[in-house]
């Protein structure tokens, strides 16, 4: 616009245009910024998914997620600027717990989870493995276990079972966790926790991997 045009313009108007034409520019810079931001932050958090766990029901202290997390990614020689180990420990399913407020959505949230393959592994109460075995997802542990592994703790291992085309299947799924140092050590009650590796698709690798850290303590 020119000196001519400007000076032509009745006061309201020079209002309305620069309303008009100014209003847009920050409004431009600014989410010009907001996209440099979040590039950047997602740069940083460009990391490397090496593992992935959740619990079901039970209470593990902080020192104990940190274990699971951040301990495993430095055990496994990585820096955890480049590397993670995720724990979801959100999951409340079991109805008769007082302090359980979920109306299902968070078994549904759950089981969505699992047939995603977010997790290679679980570690949960007795009321949930019970609960979850019916997908038969949990991992043979009497095959998945090495042999001095096996030989210590195979009296600690539970039974799964789950129906399959009308035939009924049971294995050695679970581990129960009160004989280990992990459990002595992070686990916030008293109540028994059983660990379950997830096996989809024949992928069970991580899962196997977080076991043997775990008994490793």
């Amino acid at each position: 616009m020119n000196k001519e045009e400007w000076k032509a313009m009745s006061s309201k108007e020079r209002v309305l245009y620069l309303l008009s034409y100014y209003f847009w520019v920050p409004l431009v810079m600014i989410g010009v910024i907001i996209l440099i931001v979040f590039m950047v932050r997602g740069s940083k958090n460009n990391k490397e998914e090496i593992n992935s766990g959740t619990t079901v029901n039970i209470g593990i202290s902080e020192e104990g997620r940190k274990y699971l997390t951040e301990d495993y990614v430095l055990s496994k020689g990585q820096k955890l600027e480049t590397a993670e180990a995720s724990l979801a420990t959100e999951f409340l399913t079991d109805p008769s717990r007082p302090d359980n407020t979920d109306d299902g959505s968070e078994r549904m949230a759950l089981v969505s989870h699992l047939q995603a393959g977010l997790y290679s592994y679980m570690i949960m109460d007795q009321y949930s493995y019970e609960e979850m075995q019916s997908t038969g997802i949990y991992g043979d542990l009497e095959k998945l276990m090495d042999s001095q592994m096996l030989e210590k703790y195979k009296a600690d291992l539970v039974d799964t079972s789950y129906e399959d085309n009308g035939k009924s299947i049971t294995y050695k799924g679970g581990l129960k966790l009160s004989n280990t140092s992990f459990y002595k050590a992070y686990h916030m009650n008293d109540m028994e926790m059983y660990f379950v590796i997830i096996e989809m698709n024949g992928e069970h690798e991580a899962g196997q991997d977080m076991l043997e850290y775990i008994l490793s303590k």
